[in-house]
């Protein structure tokens, strides 16, 4: 791995990253932030954090989508 990127751990699969990338960057890839939660390392990331929140190497994300109907 190189000193530009990470590795993290997304919904289960690995990816690679640029180094800084915030959970904004990575909840934008789906498109609408509707009914969206996102969990860093098993600890839930408020929305409002999103922006500031920085994933490390090796980090663990996981974003729900809410489905209507339960």
């Amino acid at each position: 791995m190189d000193e530009k990127s990470i590795a993290i751990t997304l919904n289960g699969e690995l990816m690679r990253l640029p180094r800084g990338t915030r959970v904004s960057e990575v909840v934008d890839r789906l498109g609408n932030h509707r009914g969206i939660a996102c969990s860093v390392n098993g600890h839930i990331v408020p929305k409002g954090l999103w922006i500031s929140t920085t994933l490390d190497d090796g980090a663990h994300v996981e974003i729900l989508t809410a489905s209507p109907g339960g």
